[in-house]
């Protein structure tokens, strides 16, 4: 015999809200199927920013855009000299977001990274690219400095997360018979900024 649902053996489900770089907003969700709660809401099926880490289609669906500020990526040097490229960054959550998550990609092989001063260990320094999680900056910038053998572009995206979804956007509460999937993707809200330097 099956157990049934209630408040007291509730299902879970997972639902998310991301704001891209160009506005657009979406919610999205890392469940096989959409449930009675998330079913107006996702739908549809896309990959996600790479910075997440997830580099699959998850169920997704439009939302309305917020007026949050996306997170800030400043040029604080780029140098290149003898063939290979030294550039600096600031990148900042301009909403004190308490997470912020990036990823680093260029085609010129990535020789050095310090993130906050400290380096980064040369094993992680990956040719598909960099993934970072960086915690308890929510009124701190971080400095992160590329090393590349090489003068190519190098494209950075970096994404906020704050706990919490907008609940002005969803169309009625979660059921009592219903809690979030335990895990740090779900029941946040995001937004990406990205740059190609």
């Amino acid at each position: 015999m099956r157990d049934e649902r209630s408040p007291e053996r509730p299902a879970v489900d997972t639902l998310s809200w991301l704001q891209e770089s160009d506005g657009t907003a979406r919610w999205f969700s890392l469940d096989r199927a959409s449930d009675a709660w998330t079913r107006d809401l996702v739908g549809d099926r896309a990959d996600l920013p790479a910075s997440l880490g997830l580099g699959r289609d998850v169920l997704t669906g439009p939302a309305r855009a917020l007026d949050l500020p996306r997170p800030t990526i400043l040029v604080d040097e780029d140098e290149t000299a003898g063939g290979r490229r030294r550039l600096a960054v600031t990148v900042r959550s301009e909403r004190g977001a308490p997470v912020l998550r990036a990823f680093l990609r260029s085609d010129s092989a990535m020789t050095g990274l310090r993130v906050g001063g400290a380096p980064v260990d040369a094993a992680s320094l990956s040719a598909g690219g960099v993934r970072l999680a960086l915690y308890g900056f929510e009124d701190a910038a971080v400095r992160m400095e590329l090393e590349l053998d090489g003068e190519g572009p190098v494209e950075i995206e970096v994404l906020d997360q704050a706990w919490g979804l907008p609940a002005d956007q969803l169309p009625r509460p979660r059921p009592p018979d219903v809690i979030p999937r335990p895990g740090w993707l779900t029941d946040s809200t995001f937004t990406v900024a990205r740059q190609r330097l």
